[in-house]
């Protein structure tokens, strides 16, 4: 599908500014030339250095923010940052009761990895993004259902996210979590700073009540490229 770049540019600054038209254009390209070469098109230090397949595997991150930021999309980068993504693995370990998990608008899979990565957890995807769903398959090793959150229907024990910060969609997800969470099941999420203080609107407190905070703490590190803030909150129902 695609020739051997022989010239590669560095991916941070570098990759999507200067390529020539013919190579990968996309995170989804890349992936496809990966597959087909065993090597990135582009220099990652990270990729190329480390010292497990792991921690390499991690350049999919960096490369959807540099894709976004050339693309001119500035504020909608909320995939989750390694070190958050593993922090909340950890959580799910204590957390969490028996293996299966699953992943509500899990991307291209940043907490599916984690979790997968010498853990005993089996974790399915849910997502709407056909793209996002292609590389969840094939980077997690996993299987993703495309199907809105809304429109998923059966119940889970442990439900890991990363969900949608605008205000309507979030309360959403909460009555969705409400009704999808099993009576003695828990979910963990990394959602913005404070929300589950918030006094209003009336919709909003109301589905709060319903959850008992287990544990909350900020993320790991900052989103690569908003100013959003936010933090791990665990989560169970009143009942």
């Amino acid at each position: 599908m695609f020739e051997k770049i022989k010239k590669k540019y560095a991916l941070n600054n570098s990759y999507f500014k200067l390529r020539n038209p013919q190579f990968p254009q996309t995170p989804e390209e890349c992936f496809e030339y990966l597959k087909e070469h065993n090597e990135l098109p582009f220099r990652y230090e990270g990729y190329e250095n480390s010292e497990n397949e792991y921690e390499g595997d991690w350049w999919l991150y960096d490369c959807y923010v540099e894709y976004q930021k050339r693309a001119g999309v500035y504020n909608s980068q909320f995939f989750t940052p390694r070190k958050t993504a593993e922090r909340m693995g950890e959580l799910a370990e204590r957390f969490f009761e028996g293996t299966k998990v699953l992943d509500a608008c899990c991307g291209f899979g940043s907490l599916t990895k984690a979790l997968m990565y010498n853990k005993n957890f089996e974790v399915r995807g849910l997502e709407i993004d056909a793209g996002l769903i292609q590389l969840y398959d094939e980077w997690t090793e996993g299987v993703a259902e495309r199907n809105l959150f809304q429109d998923y229907k059966e119940k889970e024990k442990n439900i890991i996210s990363n969900p949608p910060y605008e205000i309507p969609v979030l309360t959403e997800f909460l009555e969705w979590l409400y009704e999808t969470l099993t009576d003695d099941g828990t979910a963990i999420l990394l959602i913005p700073k404070g929300f589950i203080d918030k006094e209003r609107p009336k919709k909003l407190v109301q589905i709060l009540e319903k959850f008992q905070v287990v544990d909350r703490e900020d993320m790991q590190e900052e989103f690569a490229r908003t100013k959003i803030k936010a933090e791990i909150v665990v989560l169970r129902k009143n009942i």
